[in-house]
């Protein structure tokens, strides 16, 4: 994945802070996106600043620190059924790429 300071590089050149990092852009009052942008953007911009947007806007941070939670299944045990279970209730479209990279377990030859 390009990142957004290549992929965007006249808006990234127009930010005041080159160094914030993408949550830092995030206006929790507003619950918006602030580009944190050195000036107004032209006409021949905007098409841009809709891209980043709509990339951004699937996206927004939350409170409190990053953290990772695992929900075993019923015998409070990991299981690749369970994995696959839980990701796939989350984002149906995740199956797909899924089942491609699952493979049968080898055995050693006795």
């Amino acid at each position: 994945m390009e990142p957004l300071a290549e992929k965007f590089s006249n808006l990234f050149s127009l930010s005041l802070n080159k160094d914030a990092l993408v949550a830092e852009r995030w206006c929790n009052v507003t619950h918006s996106w602030n580009l944190g942008l050195g000036r107004n953007v032209l006409d021949n911009e905007l098409e841009n600043v809709a891209s980043i947007l709509e990339i951004l806007r699937s996206w927004a941070p939350l409170n409190g620190g990053d953290n990772l939670k695992w929900t075993p299944n019923i015998n409070d045990s990991f299981t690749m059924k369970s994995t696959f279970v839980n990701l796939t209730k989350r984002s149906p479209s995740i199956a797909v790429p899924l089942i491609h990279h699952i493979k049968p377990p080898i055995h050693p030859k006795a």
